[in-house]
């Protein structure tokens, strides 16, 4: 399961802060959030209840990770399933070992669970994977032809975040960086025209990360 970095976290926040300032600062209703945004009211409402009470902290995203494992298969089935698999003469698939479970001992267990633990046992033969072939990627052949931009946290500034917006040349390597209070689509769209404005090159091509301050219409 992926763990959540804090940095993760804190994007994930900051996004959803950033949709309900709409909300709150910018008058639209919940119902227009919704339309604008693609996330349902339920899920609105949810992040305006946490943010009201916690703030910041409240929009975080939670671990999904489960805390106990009730359903967990007890050590005598798992010791049974192993020795079905290894007693055969030749390797028990997981369906054909949870028919037997059934047939010879009564015991109703999905394959899949069977699976599962014998996965978990080391008895299941790994399949060998074709490697898998590089992504062709542009490379730049001039200044300008493609430069990359992208958005990261500073620091904190009387109480509120500071984003720095760089801009990275991909063929002379020339870097342009600004500082905002907030990360959003006017703060982008300003960067990209001082940005253009100040290169000593034409640029030809922009690439970022498709967050949605880069994308939002």
């Amino acid at each position: 399961m992926e763990v959540m970095t804090h940095n993760n976290q804190m994007l994930i926040a900051t996004e959803r802060e950033r949709w309900l300032r709409l909300h709150l600062e910018g008058g639209l209703t919940i119902k227009e959030l919704s339309k604008r945004s693609g996330f349902s009211r339920d899920t609105l409402q949810r992040w305006k209840r946490n943010y009201l009470t916690k703030g910041l902290e409240g929009l975080k995203e939670k671990s999904r990770a489960h805390h106990s494992h009730p359903a967990a298969v007890p050590k005598t089935i798992v010791s049974l399933i192993s020795r079905m698999r290894l007693a055969a003469g030749f390797p028990l698939g997981a369906r054909k070992i949870s028919i037997r479970l059934k047939k010879k001992h009564g015991l109703l267990i999905n394959w899949r669970t069977v699976h599962k633990v014998l996965k978990r046992q080391g008895l299941v033969r790994k399949r060998k994977r074709l490697p898998i072939k590089e992504k062709w990627a542009k490379k730049p052949l001039f200044a300008g032809d493609l430069v990359q931009i992208d958005v990261a946290f500073v620091r904190k500034f009387k109480g509120r975040w500071l984003y720095q917006f760089a801009a990275v040349d991909g063929y002379s390597r020339w870097k342009y960086i600004e500082i905002f209070k907030e990360q959003s689509n006017l703060s982008s769209m300003t960067f990209l025209n001082n940005l253009i404005a100040r290169a000593p090159f034409r640029i030809k091509g922009i690439q970022t990360d498709n967050g949605l301050i880069f994308t939002n219409r």
